[in-house]
């Protein structure tokens, strides 16, 4: 992918992007949690529409009553990580930045 589209900063597309962009795993618990994003499966839709690459992992646990789950848990490849180079990290930088603001301003921190 030579030229990279970053979604609109602030937005939830942004923040997963950051998120996913620093090698985290954003799965639909933490995603709602920590990125505010209640449909983390349509904004990874969106960011592999415009050629970001996000795989996806079937990981599956107990839930609080013993019955076994399964979920997804989104990652970006480590080369696309490094195809972003310094402008991925600065962007996930600039992003988490903003969340970290945002959430003091809230008391959501």
């Amino acid at each position: 992918m030579a030229e990279h589209i970053y979604p609109k900063t602030g937005t939830q597309g942004a923040r997963l992007l950051a998120a996913l962009l620093r090698g985290n795993a954003v799965g639909p618990l933490n995603g709602w949690r920590l990125l505010g994003i209640y449909r983390t499966a349509a904004v990874i839709f969106v960011l592999n529409k415009e050629g970001w690459g996000v795989t996806k992992e079937t990981v599956r646990r107990p839930n609080r009553f013993g019955e076994s789950c399964a979920f997804a848990q989104y990652r970006l490849p480590a080369e696309v990580i490094e195809a972003a180079g310094s402008a991925g990290q600065e962007f996930a930088a600039n992003e988490m930045a903003l969340i970290e603001a945002k959430a003091r301003k809230t008391g959501a921190a």
